[in-house]
């Protein structure tokens, strides 16, 4: 579906699944988008990533988000820097219109 949806020029966002060791299905959509159409959230209070060392606190939140993006550059061979100017630059394109 991920072609579908950048057809009609949507962006698609991963959160902490994609740092589920056996997500095989949400690995295959991430390396299907585009970079031009990637985010990443938290999708908070669910989805907790898997980190090595997860803390006290199930709950997911935006302190979360540099992990789930270390994992998820990681995941497509790319550098965490890059990854992130990606998911950062996509955020500009969708809310700045919308911003004050």
């Amino acid at each position: 579906m991920i072609p579908l949806f950048e057809k009609y020029n949507l962006y698609i966002s991963f959160s902490g699944s994609v740092t589920r060791p056996n997500a095989r299905k949400v690995v295959k959509s991430l390396e299907a988008v585009s970079k031009e159409r990637l985010l990443i959230e938290t999708d908070a209070p669910d989805i907790y990533p898997s980190l090595l060392s997860p803390g006290e606190n199930k709950l997911n939140e935006p302190k979360n988000l540099p992990a789930i993006a270390k994992i998820a550059a990681k995941r497509l061979g790319i550098g965490f820097e890059e990854f992130v100017n990606h998911a950062y630059n996509n955020s500009l394109n969708i809310f700045n219109p919308i911003l004050p």
